[in-house]
C-alpha cells in the first residue's frame, strides 16, 4: 500500500480503489457521493496551490535579498 511518509495518507491507484471500494459500498446517490468529494478534492487543491504559491514567493525573496548583499560594492 503506497502511503505519503509525511502525512501518512493513501495515494496513487491505492487510493483510487479505496475510493472505489466506499463508493460501491454506499447507498445513497453515489453521483452526489462524487461530487461531493470531487468539490473536497478541488477546495484542498486550491488551499495547497495558495500555500505554496506564498511559500515560493516568501523563498525567492529571501534568495533575492541573499544575492543582493553578497555582491561587492563598487
Amino acid at each position: 500500500m503506497k502511503k505519503d511518509p509525511k502525512t501518512k495518507s493513501l495515494y496513487g491507484k491505492e487510493l483510487m480503489d479505496l475510493l472505489t471500494q466506499k463508493i460501491h459500498k454506499y447507498d445513497g446517490n453515489k453521483d452526489k457521493m462524487i461530487k461531493s468529494y470531487l468539490d473536497e478534492v478541488k477546495r484542498n487543491l486550491l488551499l495547497n496551490i495558495t500555500h505554496y504559491a506564498k511559500s515560493d514567493t516568501f523563498m525567492r525573496s529571501e534568495t533575492s535579498d541573499d544575492t543582493q548583499e553578497a555582491q561587492p560594492c563598487e
